[in-house]
């Protein structure tokens, strides 16, 4: 995994949005870079929003996620990105807290987590979810990371020189071993709470009651002595039983018989009381075959009276319609006499009259359309003129001669603009093709500046690349002074065993200034061949886009001319030009005009003969629909009225016709009604002669008395309905009473007395129940006691078999407690720690090893996490930590460190490596030979960053990032190199 850019907002004093690029070459490229500022600056901010990016919590507050405290204060929001590399590309984590309405009052908002693909798209949105994947993506969760790529170099400084029990809690710390002291105190709790369950057991089985052999039997004889007794008992109680139930029955019909007495004389009251209204009812009955006589005749004597009032109504409708008729005759002919006739030929002439009419007034109004002639001209000369203009055309002919000759004016109008639009565009093309070939010319020169521009940028490029190699070999060479101070003529050098010193001697020259100053006047030389080569570039750039628009201008312009000719030549051909000049277009263009204007002025002539002529042809058409109109209104004595009277002279003849209409109906339906009346009344004078014969001898001497004693059907049905309920009522009574006299002959049969009271029986069957119930609940208990026995037996049993089984399990963990538990947690968390201590001397050995094969370290004998230190320098010789020197030391606890990082990063490439501490306590001698060890890293492609505010050591690592505080308490950061 691989850090490659850090960007924060808001974050602690780092106030505003910051930025620090860790592919910058002066960072990269240097493999060891500071981070440097004074204390409180906000050096350790950096690491911050690291964890914060990646992991949502921030280093210094330790596991606490999401911390409120990051947010510089006065601030509405925050934020923390990471951009970062691992085998499966690059990717973006980012951390968001703002407050809320963006106000700096707000309530804190939770915070919002993203990681982001290199394509900026969205591959997590969720805290939970960006912490998973970011730990899928690096190998690493948050513990491993902090433990991997941020470095606890100072820790073990400390664990190199403390005491055992000291040293167990750093290694605690920072291997994360805790959890194996929570399992042994875990698993000693375990045992302790396993082994008082078990107690507790054993005491609750011991109070669990169970009967004695002879209580159990003596139980169960009273159960079958009980049982004996209770089915003698429930026998007595049966007869109890019956001889109650038959008691009640005799009191219950007895009850009954009684009832029915009143029933039976309430019913023969009721049928006397009705005893009219049944008579009635037979006189209705007697009646019923004389009523279908007596129906007709009532009929017949109805149906005459109403034909008499509708023939009175009659005449008098007849007289109105006579006197209508009359008015309307009168209305029609102006006549004030009676008519003598009749007027039913006037019907059948009415829709002559209406077409008639229909067709004057049409005549008459396509007179009125047309403008009367002034003068009327004689019909003669008006044909002789028409035909005149019909020989040169007519009206069709004229028309499409003035059509052609203004159809050629407007072509002959835009075939001059045609002629004038080619002579602009002539002139255009020749001045684009001429601007074309004098910037053809200028983009030859350009080019060639260009390419000896770049030319000399290469040179110069090249040159720089050099002189800056050589001034970095000139800066590591310088870097061994201290290195060079402790050489000794003749002996050979520990680092690269020559016995030749010549730095040291003095015999080698001191080139770096020299070396300095020509990377400075190399750079210089780039930079000019740069900016000339960027000059040069732009002029050919501008120099190319203004010879192509020339080129697309001379190429469009050629095309319009080409087009505009074109059309030139088809519009002389349309109008009949063949070699079209501006003079002959004009000239040819008047004429045109001049006989369009007359082809005009005959065509109008003709249409104004036209319309007089189609006016005396209509004017000839009215006279002869007036006199046709006047033939047929002469016979019903109408005359034709004037023209203003016309229109409501067939709504008059129309109301005449209808008025007449109307009083023959009327007539004909009196004559109708008289013959109707004198038929109906023949006809009741029969019905009345053959009702009154059939009366003879039936006991109704007339028809009146028949009517008399015909009943409504409601009545009829009422008394009827009372006649059949009373005859129901006396059948059910009578069943009912003979249904009581045998229940109570039943019941004397079977041995029933007469009893008047239940007390006594209801007594004894109470007393019976009583006694079984009692006998009932006294071998319920009995057996309840041998049920809960049955019951705690079954209990004991299962109850035993489970405590069996768990003294096999509490075994099993008692072995588990000797092995790896105490109260402590002590036991396992040391076996736990020895295992981890010898993994983690492993990878840091192989570090150490790297640094100075002088050391290495190991297990003291004896000594649970006890450390030693094995020199090779003399013959493996082991001694205590505590004799290593400052610079050793630190190189020891480097190697520590890195070891752990390699164990928490196992099967991850780390190539980040951030401290944040161990520095200040370091001599000069001490802090370079650490720094010589961080800067070997560089040779496994590991970036290191290293914050401190010592300055001693921002003096010796020349790439730093540089946090400077300012008087309001907020930091900036800037990236310096070669301080």
């Amino acid at each position: 995994m691989k850090i490659l850019r850090i960007r924060l907002k808001n974050l602690n004093s780092l106030r505003g949005e910051h930025e620090i690029n860790l592919e910058d070459p002066r960072i990269s490229r240097a493999g060891l870079f500071a981070i440097t500022g004074p204390t409180g600056a906000g050096k350790s901010t950096l690491l911050d929003a690291i964890t914060l990016a990646l992991y949502g919590r921030a280093a210094r507050y330790g596991r606490q996620a999401n911390p409120e405290d990051m947010m510089s204060r006065h601030e509405a929001e925050c934020r923390a990105e990471v951009e970062f590399e691992v085998a499966q590309g690059r990717f973006r984590a980012e951390w968001h807290l703002r407050r809320a309405r963006g106000v700096v009052d707000g309530n804190l908002q939770p915070a919002r987590r993203f990681l982001y693909q290199q394509n900026g798209e969205v591959l997590a949105s969720r805290i939970n979810e960006v912490s998973e994947q970011v730990e899928q993506l690096s190998g690493l969760d948050y513990d491993r990371f902090t433990r991997s790529v941020l470095l606890a170099q100072g820790e073990f400084a400390k664990f190199l020189k403390a005491s055992d029990d000291e040293r167990a809690a750093l290694l605690e710390s920072l291997t994360r071993t805790s959890i194996y002291s929570d399992l042994g105190r875990l698993v000693y709790v375990e045992v302790q709470n396993r082994e008082t369950q078990l107690s507790a057991e054993e005491e609750s089985l011991a109070l669990i009651p169970i009967l004695s052999p002879e209580d159990l039997a003596a139980l169960q004889a009273e159960i079958a002595l009980g049982d004996a007794d209770l089915t003698t008992r429930r026998v007595a109680h049966e007869q109890h039983l019956q001889a109650l139930e038959q008691a009640r029955r005799w009191i219950e019909w007895s009850g009954r018989k009684a009832r029915l007495e009143v029933d039976r004389s309430a019913w023969q009251q009721e049928r006397e009381a009705a005893s009219a209204q049944f008579a009635r009812l037979i006189r209705h009955r007697e009646a019923q075959p004389h009523l279908p006589d007596l129906t007709r005749w009532t009929e017949a004597r109805r149906h005459e009276a109403n034909l008499s009032r509708s023939l009175e109504e009659a005449e008098s409708a007849c007289t109105r319609a006579q006197l209508i008729w009359h008015q309307r005759w009168q209305e029609s002919t102006g006549n004030t006499g009676v008519p003598t006739g009749d007027d039913s030929a006037l019907e059948e002439s009415l829709g002559s009259i209406e077409a008639g009419l229909v067709l004057l007034g049409d005549a008459s109004a396509r007179l009125g359309e047309l403008a009367i002639p002034d003068p009327i001209p004689d019909p003669a000369a008006l044909q002789s003129e028409l035909a005149a203009l019909q020989e040169k055309g007519g009206e069709t002919g004229l028309q499409n001669r003035a059509d052609v000759e203004a159809r050629r004016a407007l072509g002959l109008e835009q075939l001059g603009s045609l002629i004038e639009q080619r002579a602009r565009v002539t002139e255009r093309r020749e001045a684009s093709t001429r601007a074309h070939a004098q910037i053809t010319g200028e983009l030859q020169s350009a080019q060639a500046r260009l390419m000896t521009a770049t030319d000399r940028l290469k040179l110069a490029t090249d040159l720089t690349n050099s002189r800056e190699e050589l001034l970095h070999a000139a800066q590591r060479i310088a870097s061994l002074e201290s290195h060079r101070a402790r050489l000794v003529p003749g002996e050979p050098c520990p680092l690269c065993g020559s016995a030749e010193h010549p730095w040291h001697a003095g015999q080698a020259p001191d080139e770096l200034a020299a070396r300095e100053v020509a990377l400075r006047e190399a750079q210089a030389q780039r930079q000019a061949a740069e900016q000339e080569r960027n000059l040069a570039d732009r002029n050919v750039a501008a120099l190319t886009a203004k010879m192509q628009a020339l080129a697309a201008s001379v190429e469009s312009t050629a095309a319009e001319f080409a087009a505009i000719d074109q059309r030139v030549l088809a519009s002389a051909k349309e109008t009949g030009l063949d070699a079209p000049d501006p003079a002959g277009v004009s000239a040819a263009r008047q004429q045109a005009h001049s006989g369009a204007e007359e082809a005009r002025r005959l065509c109008a002539r003709f249409l104004q003969l036209r319309q007089a002529g189609e006016w005396l042809r209509r004017r000839d058409r009215l006279d002869a629909e007036q006199d046709r109109l006047r033939s047929l209104l002469s016979p019903h004595g109408v005359a034709l009225p004037s023209s203003p009277a016309i229109n409501g002279l067939l709504a008059k003849l129309s109301d005449r016709a209808r008025a007449y209409r109307a009083c023959a109906t009327a007539r004909r339906d009196h004559a109708a009604l008289l013959e109707q009346r004198e038929q109906a009344s023949a006809a009741r004078e029969t019905l009345a002669e053959t009702l009154q014969a059939n009366l003879e001898g039936s006991g109704f001497a007339s028809a009146e008395e028949v009517q008399a004693a015909i009943l409504s059907v409601a009545e009829a049905g009422q008394i009827a309905a009372r006649e059949s309920k009373l005859a129901d009522l006396g059948k059910e009574l009578q069943v009912r009473w003979q249904d009581c006299l045998e229940a109570l002959e039943t019941l004397r049969a079977g041995g029933c007395q007469p009893v008047g009271d239940l007390e006594p029986f209801e007594t004894a069957v109470r007393e019976s129940d009583e006694r079984i119930a009692a006998l009932r609940t006294r071998l319920g208990a009995v057996r309840q006691r041998l049920a809960e026995d049955t019951e705690n037996r079954q209990t004991l049993a299962a109850r035993s078999t489970l405590l069996a089984e768990e003294r096999n399990r509490l075994v099993t963990w008692q072995r588990l407690r000797y092995l790896i538990g105490d109260a402590g947690g002590k036991k396992f968390r040391t076996f736990a720690q020895g295992i981890s201590l010898d993994l983690m001397l492993r990878h840091a050995n192989r570090h150490l090893t790297r640094l100075t094969s002088r050391y290495q370290l190991r297990r003291s004998p004896g000594s649970e996490l006890g450390l030693e230190i094995e020199d090779n320098h003399q013959a493996g010789v082991r001694r205590p930590t505590a004799s290593l020197s400052g610079g050793e030391s630190f190189l020891a606890s480097l190697a520590m460190a890195l070891g752990l990082a390699g164990l928490a990063g196992r099967n991850v490439r780390i190539d980040s490596l951030f401290i944040d501490e161990g520095f200040g306590s370091l001599d000069a001698e001490a802090l370079e030979i650490a720094l010589a060890a961080l800067e070997s890293l560089r040779q496994e492609d590991k970036l290191v960053g290293i914050i401190s505010h010592v300055g001693l050591l921002q003096e010796r690592i020349g790439a730093q990032i540089i946090v400077e505080k300012r008087a309001d308490g907020s930091s900036v950061l800037e990236i310096a190199a070669d301080r």
